[in-house]
């Protein structure tokens, strides 16, 4: 698995662009690097990228929900 905490705003587009596309699109994972990066930023700094939009929706979700699998709703006291 591959995510992609701490490398929007640190690595040119261009080379980010060539790093998600050379890995399995079934491997690859939204990752904010939250507190010390915007969450709403690193989201759009993967839109603003060039890639496929299924290939968007697997790293910014998609895949996330599938590694995880189906998930009990929270239960109050």
């Amino acid at each position: 698995w591959l995510d992609t905490s701490y490398t929007l705003g640190h690595l040119p587009a261009p080379l980010l662009y060539a790093i998600l596309r050379g890995h399995r699109p079934d491997r690859l994972l939204f990752g904010s690097d939250s507190p010390w990066v915007d969450q709403s930023e690193a989201v759009a700094g993967i839109l603003a990228l060039d890639l496929p939009g299924e290939l968007k929706e697997r790293i910014l979700g998609e895949n996330a929900r599938l590694l995880l699998g189906p998930q009990e709703p929270l239960r109050r006291a």
